[in-house]
């Protein structure tokens, strides 16, 4: 990773005027179920829900140019995209969930795209931990197979989850790797995705993440979104989608703690 890459997302959030979104920001409060969320915590939130609002409504050649026009290290096509440097105990999970919950009321309240929303964590460790924050605020938390996803009720606040390793192709598939063939839930329009990331094999890593793109991506024009979220940043891609970055201090780790 250069270390000079700059964080392109984040500079252009910072002198963005959001005041066309005051309707849709207007409704994000620093509440999740009997929590309070920490400035830190609801910042993150809301840069994401104005990202994906300009994206929306700007298009992608647009956006792309407003924030990436002049950098040739980062593909128009893969700016459907907003990265979190959150630090271990700054309650990434807080947010994910939180962040969530505003995506299904905006979808709810016509302000983005109905798209289904995907979960991705790298172990069953996270994902228990985030599919717990998920039942505790009334959303409900669906294992991704087919069936599952044919019966998606927006009013049912689904919402599904999947280890982010055990996503494959068709080949790993027919090896008897313990895999899901990610072309099986390809969406026309494709996926609002929530990933935790963990940093793994490369090789490995660099398969998952295409696949991602992909669910992301969909098969027409109306893209979905990845919202990524890490300890820290590994390749200049996460530097240049940075929407928002906070590493807590010894004295925070602890007012953090009191959210669980």
């Amino acid at each position: 990773m250069n270390n000079q890459t700059s964080l392109r997302l984040n500079d252009f959030l910072n002198t963005y005027d959001h005041s066309c979104m005051n309707d849709l920001l207007g409704c994000i409060d620093d509440r999740l179920g009997s929590k309070s969320l920490f400035s830190y915590q609801l910042d993150a939130v809301r840069n994401a829900m104005i990202t994906l609002k300009h994206y929306q409504d700007s298009g992608e050649i647009r956006y792309f140019q407003d924030i990436y026009g002049d950098c040739n290290t980062l593909a128009m096509g893969d700016s459907n995209k907003a990265s979190f440097c959150m630090s271990t105990g700054s309650g990434k999970t807080v947010v994910m969930v939180k962040l969530i919950k505003e995506l299904l009321q905006a979808i709810k309240n016509g302000f983005i795209d109905d798209k289904p929303i995907l979960t991705l964590a790298p172990n069953d460790s996270i994902l228990r931990q985030i599919e717990r924050e998920m039942v505790e605020n009334d959303l409900e938390a669906k294992v991704l197979d087919v069936d599952n996803l044919k019966t998606r009720n927006l009013a049912d606040n689904n919402v599904f989850l999947c280890r982010s390793d055990k996503l494959g192709d068709s080949k790993r598939v027919c090896k008897g790797v313990k895999r899901i063939d990610y072309h099986n839930y390809l969406q026309d329009d494709g996926w609002y995705i929530l990933l935790y990331k963990a940093h793994g094999n490369d090789i490995e890593d660099s398969k998952t993440k295409s696949y991602i793109r992909e669910l992301s991506r969909g098969l027409y024009d109306r893209k979905g979104f990845i919202f990524s979220f890490s300890d820290t940043f590994t390749d200049d891609m996460d530097m240049l989608t940075c929407a928002y970055s906070y590493h807590n201090s010894t004295s925070s780790v602890t007012d953090i703690s009191k959210q669980f």
